[in-house]
């Protein structure tokens, strides 16, 4: 999702990196797009109610938190992986 935001550059192969790295220090408004993407995405990202919502136990969501992966309330079980 971050590279879909222009957040970031995604590399699949280590050996990428510094050809990647030397693209985006060579292209000043692409780099520009990206620090603006990411300046964007800190200012709206409410870190606050983040950490709330992570480390205070009488928080209450919303909404009702997404139980993926759980059927009413119990983990699934015999999962088999093909």
């Amino acid at each position: 999702m971050p590279a879909r935001l222009g957040l970031e550059e995604l590399v699949t192969d280590m050996a990428q990196v510094g050809k990647l790295v030397a693209d985006l220090l060579a292209d000043p408004r692409r780099a520009a797009e990206m620090r603006y993407a990411q300046r964007e995405f800190r200012q709206g990202a409410d870190i606050a109610r983040i950490a709330r919502f992570a480390l205070d136990e009488s928080f209450i969501p919303t909404r009702q938190i997404l139980t993926f992966g759980v059927e009413n309330g119990t983990g699934a079980l015999n999962i088999g992986l093909w």
